[in-house]
């Protein structure tokens, strides 16, 4: 079983290390590249306005326009909760010095596992039209006038629906927008407000999540940890928002925290997000050659995690089932991941 248990992940590392590398190779050509113009295709970029405050929800709608008799092609996928963000798109902005903004998920990318959603087959483009956040792509840590702009390689020439052909990067227009500060009293209303939506469940809840977190703050952080649980449904987002700040590295000593209080129950993701947070690869990544060990030690191996499994303890000193919960997500942490539903909550 866990020779089966090893096997399985190290295949699903495999396949992980493929995605990452195609998405690596497609921001490169962004950068690299100039792309195209084409009669008759256009990609847009529109915003319903130009003001937002720090760390709210920046809904960015794009439009791919085919207006020429030739036949292109467009991936049909749609925003994925899963992904975060869509496949072969990416935004780029600079703040009022030129200076390109920083990748909130750079360090969820480099140290765990983030697949994009199925693309869902292609269509033939004549004009396309999906709102996404922003905020997946661009980190604003300070207020300013900041330029937005996207490029895209979800268009491609051809007509085979099994082999759409070469992908066509296209160039937005470009986008100005302020970033005000978040005072404490927007802070407030924007965590009540995506409470309220998240005890409203569905598409709902998932957007309440989003909006704590791009918040990027003290309480927003304490807020996104409570969800890490593993029979919570927002894990996935709860990590990324954990991973998006500027020093993930001090998400770490706040899991601590939460678990010595009780606030927060052991599962067998805390102790790997833990463990790729206190492994901090900030000058390389944990799918580098140099650390395969790291991969293995914080996916799969018991050892080298003391501090959480210890802080859990803590907070579950006199409580028998919460007791019992750690030593039976110990066990699964041990013999390979049995899945939330196959664990009995405190």
């Amino acid at each position: 079983m866990r020779h089966l248990f090893l096997l399985t992940k190290y295949v699903y590392l495999v396949l992980a290390t493929l995605f990452i590398c195609t998405e690596t190779k497609i921001a490169a050509q962004t950068k690299q590249d100039t792309p195209k113009q084409y009669n008759g295709l256009n990609l847009t970029l529109a915003l319903p306005k130009d003001h937002f405050f720090r760390g709210e929800i920046i809904p960015a709608t794009l439009t791919f326009t085919n207006r020429s008799n030739q036949t292109y092609r467009i991936w049909r996928q749609g925003y994925d909760y899963r992904s975060g963000r869509l496949s072969d798109t990416t935004f780029h902005a600079t703040d009022g010095g030129g200076q390109p903004l920083p990748d909130p998920l750079d360090w969820f990318f480099r140290n765990d596992y983030l697949f994009h959603g199925p693309r869902g087959g292609i269509d033939n483009l004549k004009i396309k039209q999906i709102t996404v956040p922003a905020n997946q792509w661009l980190r604003f840590d300070h207020a300013g006038i900041y330029t937005l702009q996207v490029i895209s390689a979800q268009v491609s020439l051809g007509t085979d629906s099994d082999n759409p052909g070469k992908p066509i990067l296209l160039v937005s227009n470009t986008c100005k927008i302020s970033i005000d500060p978040c005072t404490p009293e927007l802070e407030a209303i924007t965590l009540a407000a995506a409470k309220t939506q998240i005890a409203m469940g569905g598409s709902q809840a998932h957007e309440g999540v989003d909006r704590i977190r791009y918040l990027d703050t003290p309480s927003s952080r304490n807020e996104l940890i409570l969800l890490l649980e593993d029979h919570r449904p927002f894990v996935l987002q709860a990590k990324l928002g954990l991973a998006a700040t500027s020093k993930p590295s001090d998400i770490a000593p706040l899991i601590l925290e939460a678990l010595r209080e009780g606030r927060l129950q052991l599962s067998i993701e805390i102790i790997r997000f833990y463990a790729r947070l206190k492994n901090d690869t900030s000058n390389g990544s944990i799918w580098s050659p140099n650390n395969k060990s790291t991969i293995f030690n914080t996916i799969s191996a018991p050892d080298g995690q003391e501090e959480v499994i210890a802080a859990a303890k803590i907070g579950a000193k006199g409580n028998e089932a919460k007791l019992a919960h750690i030593a039976e997500v110990l066990s699964a942490h041990r013999d390979g991941f049995r899945g939330p539903s196959q664990m009995k909550q405190p």
